[in-house]
């Protein structure tokens, strides 16, 4: 078994159960992709994969092979990262999740004074939902991703970063301004804007209307929408107290009911911690929000 790469063709192929959907994936010509899996099988010995009617379904000898490799390419990963952050000063990278509303308030805390600190080490950072976060990392296509701490938590490695409520902004002429404090049953029938479904945030907030939805007229994380709405009296939003606390056109209000959120940064458990990504989460969670 000579090349490393027919591993991780195979590997790809398992997961997505297509041939043309690992050539996407890998970027790697389909004719490519096949060749490979016919030398594997071709020095194994065995098939890997059964072709009936253009579909493929993996082999109970390829199945043992598809964990064996799994277990393989996890360990020449480490191996790889670790020798190579042998070498100090070498430049070295981070790939970092992060959600939209999140970054609203939490990239200014960070990325300038990281870079400074560290300028050897380059940050690429992608907006994306806790849950799309984790699942990128279960594909290494991220180091780190920063989230909600739930129940999926304990599949990954995680630090928590800060804990932080979320509260209720509205405009000011809102009759709703005029109170203390904030209950769903209040919010059933003000017109409300709401995080798309599938993130943490979406999960924290809606369960709080158990029997009462909310009249959702818009799902969105973009914050220059969301402003809009607000600043022009169309809808109410729950979101974490950071978000607009330096906007003097729009107005919070505590929920009767304290709704809140532990933040943290995630790692694929098992993995090796590059350097990089420790002095990226040590510095987070030294500077908290």
């Amino acid at each position: 078994m000579n090349n490393i790469n027919h591993l991780r063709y195979f590997l790809t192929v398992c997961k997505l159960k297509s041939f043309t959907g690992a050539s996407e994936v890998l970027h790697v010509s389909q004719p490519a992709i096949t060749a490979a899996i016919k030398e594997l099988e071709r020095e194994l010995g065995f098939r890997l994969f059964d072709r009936i009617n253009n579909r493929i379904s993996i082999t109970a000898k390829g199945l043992r092979l598809f964990f064996m490799t799994e277990r393989l390419l996890d360990t020449f990963d480490n191996f790889y990262s670790e020798a190579i952050d042998f070498g100090s000063n070498r430049s070295s990278a981070v790939r970092i999740g992060v959600p939209a509303i999140l970054s609203t308030f939490f990239l200014k805390k960070f990325v300038p004074g990281f870079r400074q600190k560290n300028p050897n080490i380059q940050l690429e950072i992608f907006e994306v939902p806790t849950f799309t976060g984790l699942d990128m990392i279960d594909k290494a296509a991220l180091d780190l991703t920063i989230g909600v701490i739930d129940g999926r938590s304990s599949a990954y490695g995680h630090e928590r970063i800060f804990d932080t409520d979320l509260v209720l902004f509205l405009n000011a002429d809102n009759p709703l301004a005029k109170e203390s404090r904030i209950s769903m049953e209040m919010l059933t029938k003000q017109p409300f804007i709401m995080v798309p479904k599938g993130s943490a945030q979406y999960n924290l907030i809606i369960s709080k209307f158990s029997s009462l939805p909310p009249d959702i007229v818009l799902h969105s994380t973009q914050i220059s929408t969301i402003r809009y709405m607000l600043q022009n009296d169309l809808a109410v939003m729950i979101l974490y107290k950071q978000v607009f606390e330096d906007d003097e056109s729009i107005c919070s209000r505590p929920l009767q009911e304290p709704l809140s959120a532990k933040i943290g940064v995630f790692w694929k458990k098992g993995i090796y911690i590059t350097s990089a990504m420790k002095r990226f989460i040590s510095f987070i969670r030294a500077i908290g929000v």
